[in-house]
């Protein structure tokens, strides 16, 4: 029986901004990327939201996405894997656009109920509504349509459940049917429940109900976070009847703290219209407007024995008040918040007391409310309230700027005092590039000072640190940190002005993360065209030194490791073909590129700076930068053309390995210009020899360590389906065949632990025995360098492929497929 594997595409570029108030009509066809068949009945819409559509019998859909949306939009059906689209891509799919529909392989497993199996099941459906749903009236009330899905897994104290299809919850008192997406439910053996997902809500009020719809949905908004965090917003707290305080818990219950104080933790609107939220230990909220009223009667008990004796006296009723108390506790910096009050970052926010009661039963989409105001907006022309002028950026640009060359320190102290009153998000990656280039400590305490305070942190942090939150917390990219970059960088090396000035909207990547890697443009020497040798010239290689291995147009050549490491660039020349081989130490990668596309030939060098601890290169003509791992362009006038520089398979193996398989191979000679310690391992020598990283990533994957070399075989669909293949796993098991896309590939190494890839079609392979291949007709295949060949006559073509350390993969692609 084969599993589900669930992968979340991540479409568009993420970093796209869709401007307030541009409404948009989005249309597009799903297909099955296997069949190109019509895809039916598939789920698309903003999570959260009302705002979905289900495609038709042709595979089209057809939304509406107001402009003030920012939530990610999400096509999902139970037979193919997730796509997402993030939120600022949509204007992307608004003409025809066709997207494929990945199948993911799940086959719905049969359920068989016997007498003992369905007590069981109908106690884990019944656990599980109470974690999900709740444990009130409005729970009690809600009908899960399709409790077939859920799949549990009930190990120690533990529980989990997941689901192979949407929930469909149907709840009459709220109105709505809500489909949810669940990624998982724990309940820990504490009793703890943590849950995860993206939902659509459906209106369903019902003519003669509406009116008592309306009111219990009021009545739910009302008592819950969202309404606090949009009185926090509105500055609305005391009017709105809230009373906060920050308390701590000690020996089993909450203690005061301190006082609240808003201005002081309260941030926003960012650029992008995000709020952030502060505050130390657990904030404690209650409204004095929502409370419940009991009654307890004072006096003598009717029918009691001392009735008699105070037959005179009066009965009393004691009015006592109930007010709903509840806790917040974080565990990122910030609680981040739209406009309406709703929480984005919900996974790193905990509700404990009356909010943690509140379970999807009692969830809102996160547009209620927002529909009334929308279509009162139409027809009129919205205003932005986070728009900036060019004269606002130019002056933050000067502020920034004054800090890097102003020396008198009252006038730098005024600078920093401005930018403290006018403070924005898209000041901080600013000041965090200061921090790392600074000499100045008095300049460098004074940023720490003042980023300490906005956010709440460790002002005593450095520029890694800083730089890490940066990222977690997706701070914007405001148009002068381009110009500013520019100005900053260009003091160690001019060209690298070209890279970032007035490059806003030209990246596809976030500018804080493209980060100085420490030395200047080419500051690494390329090797142009470097001199090749016949092996009975490379006398100064070792049987088991490492050289990369590259055939193309039938000419084998090596490139050792001991030279590449002091390089990491080199151009070559293969009959019409001009290659780029692009050597990231840091990430362990060779990767070979045409440098022609489309009869355009990109001069290609090593940029001095790198992306998730990835190199960046730089093309000549126009300084844009380009990604190592992909051979597209990130930053510059080259984005958006469609540009990816094709690959050639690159194999990693011994010097022995590769002169016993191509004799007549030519290898890289030592006289290459330039003084250096070509002697094996010289290069890098203390940061292969640790797990240690240089340079900050955006993620960790603790399923192998992080220099733990994988294979990546780069066939055509390798994007929308990454794999990754543990080289340890392919030295023990020699061989291993799956797929990709629609393309069925298999992998063999040999005893120096090469491994190449092929093609394989539709030949099912069973064995490989002394080098070679058997498949299930027992024709045995041959392994060539850019082929396999059976002994038939039928070849089977190499694909793409290459090493890389594990840790820079999965930067790249969080979503991949692991075999280990």
């Amino acid at each position: 029986m084969r599993t589900c594997r669930i992968i979340v595409s991540i479409v568009g570029c993420i970093f796209c901004t869709i401007l307030h108030g541009q409404d948009q009509a989005i249309r597009f066809r799903l297909v099955d990327a296997s069949t190109q068949v019509p895809v039916s009945n598939a789920h698309v819409f903003l999570e959260n939201t009302t705002f979905g559509a289900v495609s038709n019998a042709d595979g089209y859909v057809e939304l509406f996405i107001p402009g003030d949306m920012s939530e990610d939009l999400l096509i999902t059906h139970v037979a193919y894997e997730v796509v997402v689209i993030r939120s600022g891509a949509y204007s992307e799919y608004i003409r025809d656009m066709v997207i494929s529909l990945v199948p993911n392989a799940f086959e719905m497993p049969e359920l068989v109920i016997r007498s003992g199996q369905s007590k069981k099941r109908r106690r884990q459906v019944k656990k599980f509504k109470k974690a999900f749903l709740g444990d009130d009236e409005i729970a009690g009330s809600c009908t899960i349509a399709n409790p077939e899905v859920l799949r549990f897994d009930e190990t120690g104290d533990g529980f989990k459940t997941t689901a192979t299809d949407l929930i469909h919850v149907i709840n009459p008192v709220l109105g709505y049917d809500v489909y949810y997406l669940l990624s998982q439910l724990i309940i820990s053996g504490d009793g703890s429940t943590e849950y995860s997902g993206k939902a659509l809500f459906k209106d369903r009020i019902k003519e003669g109900h509406a009116e008592q719809i309306k009111a219990w949905r009021e009545a739910a908004y009302l008592s819950s976070p969202k309404y606090f965090f949009k009185s926090l917003i509105d500055d609305k707290l005391e009017e709105n009847g809230f009373h906060v305080q920050m308390v701590r818990y000690e020996n089993g219950r909450f203690i005061d703290h301190l006082p609240f104080d808003r201005d002081s933790l309260f941030r926003g609107p960012s650029t992008h219209g995000k709020y952030t939220l502060s505050f130390e230990h657990f904030l404690q909220v209650y409204n004095d407007k929502s409370r419940t009223v009991t009654y307890v009667r004072s006096g003598v008990r009717p029918g009691g024995l001392e009735s008699a004796r105070f037959s005179g006296s009066v009965r009393e009723e004691k009015e006592i008040e109930h007010f709903e108390i509840s806790q917040l506790f974080k565990i990122a910096p910030f609680v981040i918040l739209d406009a309406s009050g709703n929480v984005l970052n919900t996974k790193d926010v905990r509700e404990y007391g009356t909010w943690a009661t509140q379970k999807v039963a009692h969830q809102l989409p996160f547009d209620y409310r927002y529909r009334d105001l929308f279509e009162a907006s139409q027809g009129a022309e919205p205003e932005d309230p986070h728009s900036r002028t060019s004269e606002d950026d130019d002056e933050k640009l000067q502020w920034l700027l004054s800090l890097l060359h102003e020396t008198d320190e009252l006038s730098r102290r005024s600078t920093i005092s401005e930018i403290r009153t006018h403070w924005e998000d898209g000041l901080a990656p600013a000041l965090v590039e200061i921090l790392r280039l600074s000499t100045d400590r008095s300049l460098n305490d004074d940023i720490a000072s003042l980023m300490g305070h906005i956010y709440s942190v460790n002002d005593s942090e450095n520029y890694f640190d800083w730089i890490q939150r940066l990222w977690m917390w997706d701070m914007p990219n405001a148009s002068y940190y381009f110009d500013f970059k520019a100005e900053l960088y260009a003091h160690i090396d001019p060209r690298f002005r070209g890279y970032f000035e007035g490059r806003k909207g030209m990246s596809s990547i976030r500018l804080e993360e493209i980060v100085w890697g420490g030395v200047v443009q080419d500051g690494i020497p390329p090797l142009r065209n470097p001199r090749m040798v016949d092996p009975s010239q490379a006398g100064y290689l070792g049987n088991d030194d490492i050289v990369f291995g590259v055939f193309i147009n039938g000419k084998p050549r090596a490139y050792p490791k001991r030279i590449l490491a002091w390089h990491e660039f080199f151009t070559d020349t293969f009959g019409d073909l001009k290659i780029a081989g692009v050597y990231c130490t840091l990430c362990g990668t060779v990767i070979a590129y045409d440098m022609t596309h489309d009869g355009t030939f990109h001069d290609l060098g090593t940029s001095g700076f790198l992306y998730r601890s990835n190199k960046l290169m730089y093309d000549n003509a126009t300084q844009s930068l380009w990604s190592t791992i992909e051979g597209q362009p990130v930053l510059g006038p080259l984005i958006g053309r469609n540009i990816t520089l094709d690959t050639y398979p690159v194999v990693t193996t011994t010097w022995k390995a590769w002169l016993e398989r191509h004799p007549d191979t030519v290898v890289l000679s030592p006289e290459t210009g330039y003084d250096r310690d070509y002697s094996e391992g010289a290069a890098y020598r203390d940061y292969f020899a640790t797990d240690r990283l240089m340079f900050p990533v955006l993620s960790l994957d603790r399923r192998l360590r992080n220099k733990e070399e994988v294979l990546i075989v780069r066939a055509r669909e390798y994007r929308q389906d990454p794999l990754a293949v543990a080289l340890p796993y392919l030295m023990k098991k020699r061989w291993h065949q799956d797929e990709i896309g629609n393309t069925r590939i298999v992998i063999v190494t040999d005893d120096s632990g090469a491994a190449r890839a092929y093609d394989s079609k539709d030949i099912i392979f069973k064995k490989f025995h002394k080098g070679r291949l058997l498949d299930n007709e027992g024709v045995a295949w041959t392994v060539r360098e850019d082929h396999l060949a059976s002994d038939s006559g039928l070849r089977l073509l190499r694909l793409p492929s290459h090493n890389i350390f594990w840790f820079a993969w999965y930067n790249a692609y969080p979503g991949t497929r692991l075999v280990h």
